[in-house]
C-alpha cells in the first residue's frame, strides 16, 4: 500500500484513507519520511519535530512513536526501532512520498 503526506494541507493518507493526526505525530512523520531508511537518534528527532529548544526527556519521542504507530494501523511496522540508536521509516521503492 502507500502512505503519502501532504506538508502543505497537513494531511496524511494510507491507502487512500486520511489519517488524522495531532501536530507533533505529523512532524514527526514528516521527519521520519524526509528521511525515510534513514536511521534517526531521538535527539536528532526532537530537534527536527520539536525544535532545539526542546526542554524535555527524549524519551518524548518512545511516547509519539507509539501514538503514531497506533494511528498508521497496517502502515505501523514501516517504523522500525532501531535498538541503541533510534528510529527509522523503512521503505522499499517509491512506496512512501511527501
Amino acid at each position: 500500500g502507500t502512505l503519502s503526506l501532504d506538508p502543505e494541507r497537513g494531511i496524511v493518507t494510507a491507502d487512500g484513507r486520511r489519517i488524522d493526526l495531532p501536530p507533533k505525530e505529523f512532524a514527526l512523520l514528516r521527519v521520519l519520511m524526509e528521511r525515510r531508511n534513514r536511521v534517526l537518534t531521538r535527539d536528532e528527532l526532537l530537534n527536527l519535530a520539536w525544535g532545539w529548544d526542546f526542554d524535555g526527556s527524549d524519551r518524548v519521542v518512545d511516547s509519539h512513536i507509539k501514538k503514531l504507530r497506533r494511528a498508521l494501523g497496517t502502515h505501523a511496522d514501516c517504523i522500525k526501532t532501531v535498538v541503541k540508536r533510534g528510529y527509522k521509516l523503512e521503505v522499499d521503492g517509491n512506496e512512501s512520498k511527501t
